[in-house]
């Protein structure tokens, strides 16, 4: 299947990388969606083929419902890519608050969870579709002062792994891309001493997310 055939949706598309995400694939493929923090599940064509909705990403009923609006307006869609998720210094291991483990958690893993979950039988039906997270190269790494977001993210790689793995036999592929520091206003504000000029530009992921869909690899983790 060719990539100006597929529809793609994109979790996380109000933020600076998923925004630019959205606005490179909208000149690829056939269709895309962009997914946007809401309470309810609430659906808005932006003209062309280009589209917004909302939804609550934490919560599987949400996803449930989004995952049902796209096919309702689309019929199908082929590629689902994670993008939402979240970051935060703090201390050391042990100075770390407990409320800070599952914030990360939830921000990061469960959100990819749910939609993982609620793509893959609509995937599975169709014996196609391809699966795009986000980890992080500290998922590999670890990252001093920040051990929630580092593990939350190594959960991220481990999901995704196993996707694929069990994908294999359905024509279902599961990449993650990994990048250093995604250059990013948040990623600027949180960490205001370190080298810009060394940091990933969102464009640069995007560019490779169209690479991976392209290519049909399955299990890759995909440095950028």
């Amino acid at each position: 299947m060719k990539l100006d055939e597929m529809i793609c949706v994109v979790t996380g598309a109000s933020g600076a990388t998923g925004s630019v995400i959205v606005e490179v694939l909208g000149e690829k493929c056939r269709a895309v969606v962009g997914v946007t923090r809401g309470v309810e599940v609430d659906w808005h064509s932006l003209g062309g083929n280009r589209f917004e909705v909302t939804a609550n990403i934490l919560n599987q009923t949400s996803v449930g419902f989004l995952v049902s609006e796209v096919l309702r307006h689309l019929d199908s869609f082929h590629v689902w890519i994670n993008v939402v998720g979240g970051f935060n210094m703090g201390g050391s291991v042990e100075e770390t608050e407990s409320e800070d483990w599952p914030k990360m958690f939830d921000l990061n893993f469960i959100s990819m969870l749910n939609c993982c979950r609620k793509t893959l039988p609509v995937f599975n039906a169709q014996q196609f579709g391809c699966i795009i997270n986000f980890g992080s190269a500290v998922a590999l790494n670890g990252m001093a002062q920040a051990a929630p977001y580092a593990v939350s993210k190594a959960a991220v790689v481990n999901l995704t792994k196993t996707i694929a793995l069990e994908g294999k036999e359905s024509g279902i592929t599961a990449n993650v891309i990994v990048p250093m520091i995604i250059d990013t206003p948040a990623n600027r504000k949180a960490m205001p001493e370190a080298d810009f000029s060394k940091w990933t530009p969102p464009v640069a992921v995007a560019d490779a997310i169209v690479e991976i869909v392209k290519s049909g690899r399955s299990g890759g983790v995909i440095r950028v």
